[in-house]
């Protein structure tokens, strides 16, 4: 279901906080939407998104920040997983 649809704003007008990872390819529009809804959000995202003219602009009015850890990710997972050659944490 497209997040620009009636069903999915009347979700989102009812709810608090946003916690996603849109498609790079609507990012800016999702985000937009989101502030004209007044949402606070946490975005999982790439960090291309600041060259985005609207984006930049919320990151230089200090309306928008980068999370902890910005620019490197690592996630844990099960003792059995086969390590990639992406980040790997040993448990």
């Amino acid at each position: 279901m497209d997040f620009r649809s009636q069903e999915c704003l009347a979700i989102l007008n009812e709810s608090d906080i946003v916690v996603t990872n849109p498609p790079f390819s609507l990012f800016r529009e999702f985000v937009i939407t989101l502030i004209e809804y007044g949402k606070q959000f946490l975005i999982i995202g790439t960090q291309n998104s600041i060259t985005c003219k609207e984006l930049f602009t919320l990151f230089k009015a200090n309306n928008v920040w980068y999370g902890y850890n910005y620019g490197e990710m690592a996630f844990k997972v099960p003792a059995d997983s086969e390590p990639r050659e992406t980040c790997f944490l040993d448990r």
